[in-house]
């Protein structure tokens, strides 16, 4: 991935800030837990997808159960592929998904038909995607990837030039 599409991606932490918000707490305020059953405050626990109650200590993980689940894929790889999924008329091809954001053909595959179901399927997961592809740097847009410019083509090499065809094999 180039430097400059990678300094505007959002962060992972950003892209489960937005998981949480949209998920549990709109407003950022405190969420219900499942194990106290009461509005408790949460805190972020390190290196995981999780949150943590602050009374019980009980882990949420705000992907659990979404298109998101089990996927070892970063959030923010997500949120590109939102936003390169919901920000094209009509449907993306799968080669341009996989060179946007780096990874192979099969990965943009289920990428996309994650994100597809997840859309028509609507309720929580629609949302999901909508705020992830809002995160998204370049918003509804079509991104479009920079390629470095090729050399110009000059003469051949006067190695490379044959004069003589090669012999014939028999």
């Amino acid at each position: 991935m180039p430097a400059a599409a990678l300094a505007a991606s959002p962060t992972d932490d950003q892209c489960l800030e937005v998981v949480w918000r949209t998920l549990f707490s709109a407003d950022g305020s405190p969420a219900q837990c499942p194990v106290c059953g009461d509005r408790r405050h949460f805190s972020r626990v390190r290196r995981r997808r999780a949150s943590a109650c602050s009374t019980c200590g009980h882990h949420v993980y705000p992907a659990a159960g979404t298109f998101l689940a089990n996927s070892s894929l970063p959030l923010r790889t997500w949120s590109r592929a939102a936003g390169f999924v919901t920000g094209c008329g009509d449907e993306p091809g799968v080669q341009d998904l996989a060179v946007q954001l780096g990874v192979s053909y099969r990965t943009a595959l289920r990428l996309r038909r994650r994100i597809q179901q997840a859309r028509e399927e609507g309720g929580r997961d629609a949302r999901l995607v909508a705020s992830l592809a809002a995160l998204c740097p370049a918003g509804n847009a079509r991104m479009t990837l920079r390629l470095p410019r090729r050399a110009a083509a000059g003469p051949l090499p006067r190695h490379a030039t044959r004069s003589v065809p090669p012999p014939a094999r028999r």
